[in-house]
């Protein structure tokens, strides 16, 4: 993929990660008062927009790995201390 140099890389991956829930969220079809299981739901974006098709009636269950949910703490504790 050829960006301009305007695009940042985060940019640029989350434009892949939302094509690919499109494709997924026009595949599964879910409609108002649905109720939905999202499985590894890791940070939560497909689960948002799920959640956002089957509102007001419906409910969404995201299942985050207890891992993947402490994964970025170490990085995160790191890059904070770097800037003190």
């Amino acid at each position: 993929m050829i960006a301009p140099p305007t695009r940042s890389r985060f940019l640029i991956a989350a434009t892949i990660a939302a094509a690919a829930c499109l494709g997924f969220l026009a595949f599964a079809a879910p409609r108002p008062g649905m109720k939905v299981l999202d499985m590894g739901a890791g940070g939560g974006y497909s689960s948002e927009l799920m959640a956002r098709a089957v509102a007001p009636s419906g409910i969404v269950f995201a299942q985050i790995q207890p891992i993947s949910a402490s994964a970025p703490r170490p990085r995160f504790k790191r890059g904070w201390q770097r800037r003190r």
